[in-house]
């Protein structure tokens, strides 16, 4: 442990000795030592030491045995290195179900790049909001951590806007002082990428989550792809904020705000009417998409193919 800590090699002991008094210690419950022979075993470096010279020879199933007893004394790295060997169809250890439950206890043990690759992996065959919602979930837990790939995963589901932040600030002070229902929309549609639809018909109650937001299905439209719902992430620690704060005052209005906004016709009324007055730009607040655009978003296949390159990132690092 010494050695890999400070980048050394070992001194001139056999293989054969080191690998015979790791497993001794491994027998003892010294999880250190298991995570360490295990690694050697299946021919992982531990750093600047190289497997050769921990372990007497390659045994992957007795090094896969090791290092799942490594994961289960509370080495978490271990279950990475678990999944890395499940997941590879070329070791004999190959085994898919088993690189997924590796992967999903890494995950859930905090690992950023477990978090990463499972939310990924999710996203990519997502065929139900459900699962949109757990990857997502997986992918901002990941984000939390400072993980690159898993921002720009969340990224490539935010539609663009247009136009400065500090210039949308101003409109939407603006927008408050005649409608605080209207402008507290227009706050999280500028945070999230809405459609000006989506804008004006989501329920900020019920569809804040702790990663986003998720934009119901629509009862206001006939045509399926145009209504059904949508799993949008927050891409900063401020839309969170803005949204919860927006859910917190329409939970306290209640009864009281829905009569005040009115139904679909009539915000999107108000909000013509207030625009014109006010001389603001909708692309400012209102991302603009197709129906087969917005499927994109949906369907794990679709968003996929859509966003292949930061997906390849995302799985390869």
């Amino acid at each position: 442990q010494a050695a890999e800590a400070a980048g050394q090699a070992l001194s001139d002991l056999p293989a054969a000795v080191v690998d015979s008094l790791l497993e001794v210690r491994a027998a003892c419950g010294d999880s250190g030592a298991a995570f360490a022979l295990g690694r050697a075993l299946c021919g992982i470096d531990l750093g600047a030491v190289p497997a050769a010279t921990i372990a007497d020879g390659p045994n992957m199933r007795k090094g896969a045995a090791l290092l799942l007893r490594a994961a289960d004394g509370g080495c978490d790295d271990a279950w990475m290195h678990l999944y890395r060997v499940h997941a590879d169809h070329r070791l004999t250890v190959a085994n898919p179900e088993m690189a997924r439950f590796c992967l999903e206890k890494a995950a859930a043990r905090g690992v950023a790049e477990a978090q990463r690759r499972l939310g990924a992996l999710v996203l990519r065959g997502a065929s139900t909001l459900e699962e949109s919602e757990q990857a997502l979930d997986w992918l901002h837990q990941a984000a939390q951590q400072g993980d690159g790939h898993a921002r720009m995963l969340l990224r490539s589901l935010v539609l663009p806007l247009e136009g400065e932040d500090d210039e949308a600030d101003q409109a939407i002070a603006a927008v408050a002082r005649h409608d605080p229902w209207l402008a507290a929309r227009l706050r999280v549609s500028r945070e999230f990428g809405l459609t000006k639809l989506e804008a004006l018909c989501f329920e900020p109650v019920a569809g804040r989550r702790r990663w986003g937001l998720v934009v119901g299905k629509n009862p206001f439209i006939a045509q399926i792809r145009l209504s059904a719902p949508r799993a949008i992430p927050a891409l900063s620690p401020k839309a969170l904020e803005h949204l919860h704060a927006v859910a917190d005052l329409f939970a306290r209005a209640g009864a009281q705000g829905s009569r005040h906004e009115g139904d679909l016709r009539r915000r999107s009324l108000n909000q013509r009417r207030l625009f014109a007055r006010l001389g603001l730009d909708e692309s400012m607040f209102f991302a603009v998409a197709s129906s087969v655009a917005l499927d994109s978003f949906r369907l794990g296949t679709k968003w996929a193919y859509r966003a292949r390159e930061p997906l390849r990132m995302a799985l390869a690092e």
